[in-house]
């Protein structure tokens, strides 16, 4: 009967162990993802396709007001007025605002404009690429030929057309699409909306 008892306790012993080691085991999980979680691209890879509203959503919602801060100026590039750079299809460019440009938009088919443009392109945060048809951009976007840009952070492609019209715009499909549309390397978040107007 000893025996049985203490063959029941060096088990129970074990067990807690077991436990306490998982338990810690998770408490570093937690620690390194909440690490992770606080820097300025908490929701994918630079190399991932992220659609921009959800991009916005996930840095407002950081615990880390540095990201919050980026994730509000992110969203003021794409809604409020700056100085920026218009490239048009035929290729010609114009600025408007004053000050350096922070964001370019550019016709997709003039995407190799934006690899020669002669505005002063220095302070640009955002370029958005306007691909109003499916096959309206050319040649997948080279990020590498991007590096006159120094203050790039995001490249942003928006979508007028239906991208996936036979899976109601799924995400997975619509990242799928559009992901061969870069090709290179740079270190900036690659973007997307599709809004169809009316």
């Amino acid at each position: 009967m000893k025996q049985i008892y203490e063959s029941r306790i060096t088990r129970a012993g074990a067990g807690s162990a077991l436990l306490r080691s998982l338990w810690l085991a998770g408490a570093i999980m937690l620690i390194f993802s909440i690490g992770s979680y606080g820097q300025l691209t908490p929701r994918a890879s630079k190399t991932a396709l992220t659609q921009i509203d959800v991009q916005i959503a996930t840095m407002k919602a950081s615990p880390n007001a540095a990201v919050v801060s980026e994730g509000e100026r992110l969203n003021s590039l794409i809604s409020d007025l700056h100085p920026t750079v218009y490239i048009n299809a035929n290729g010609s460019s114009a600025a408007y605002g004053d000050g350096a440009p922070v964001k370019v938009e550019c016709d997709a088919n003039a995407v190799d404009a934006l690899y020669q443009t002669t505005q002063n392109v220095s302070e640009v945060e955002l370029i958005i690429v306007r691909i109003k048809e499916q096959n309206s951009m050319r040649s997948p976007m080279n990020l590498s030929g991007l590096a006159g840009y120094g203050n790039l952070k995001y490249v942003y492609l928006l979508c007028e057309y239906e991208v996936c019209p036979e899976f109601k715009q799924s995400r997975t499909c619509v990242e799928d699409r559009l992901s061969p549309m870069f090709q290179g390397s740079g270190n900036y978040l690659r973007l997307y909306k599709v809004s169809i107007p009316n």
